[in-house]
């Protein structure tokens, strides 16, 4: 069985305090398998920066469970963005 290339389990982000904050993300979850590819779609404000931010290890999540090729994106010696993944902003 092949592994997943991204898992993203119960991901909540909110930028700013509880009371003034944004909520980004809330019980986000998603599961890519390799070799496929997907659109993330959807309206401004719903996410989808703060999530490929956190997929290539440029955003910390408050609470939940990112992986990126069966490693923590960003860690030490992933190549996460670099050789394995890409990531160009707009």
């Amino acid at each position: 069985m092949a592994q997943d290339a991204v898992e993203v389990r119960s991901v909540y982000k909110r930028y700013g305090s509880k009371r003034n904050g944004v909520q980004a993300l809330q019980d986000c979850s998603l599961t890519v398998p390799q070799g496929c590819i997907y659109g993330l779609l959807g309206p401004s404000g719903s996410g989808k920066t703060t999530l490929l931010r956190a997929l290539v290890g440029r955003l910390a999540v408050d609470a939940g469970h990112v992986t990126v090729l069966g490693q923590k994106p960003g860690a030490r010696g992933h190549e996460v963005p670099g050789k394995l993944i890409g990531y160009m902003p707009q």
